[in-house]
C-alpha cells in the first residue's frame, strides 16, 4: 500500500500530489509524529501490543490508528487545563 497526500491548490483548484510513502516510511512518520508530541514510548507500546495480537496486521495501519488514539487522548486530557485557564 501507498500513502499519498493530496491537497487542493487553492488557485487553480487542481488537485496536486504532495508526499508518496511507502508502509514503513508511513509507520516512522507516524512514529516521528508521536514523538513531536510527546507521546512515542506509549505509541510504540500500543504499536507492539496491537501487532503480537495480530501478527498480520498492517503496521502502517495500525501505527496510524494507534497515533489517532493517543492524540486525541492527549487532547482529551488537555481539554480541562484550556478551560480553567479561561
Amino acid at each position: 500500500m501507498i500513502f499519498v497526500i493530496i491537497l487542493a491548490n487553492p488557485i487553480n483548484n487542481k488537485l496536486t500530489t504532495i508526499l508518496k510513502m511507502s508502509n514503513e516510511e508511513q509507520y516512522e512518520y507516524y512514529g516521528w509524529k508521536a514523538d513531536q508530541l510527546g507521546f512515542f514510548t506509549e505509541w510504540r507500546e500500543s504499536v507492539a501490543l496491537v501487532i503480537s495480537k495480530d501478527p498480520k496486521a498492517e503496521r502502517s495501519s495500525v501505527g496510524s490508528y494507534c497515533y489517532e488514539l493517543l492524540k486525541k487522548k492527549q487532547q482529551e486530557s488537555l481539554r480541562p487545563q484550556l478551560v480553567q485557564a479561561s
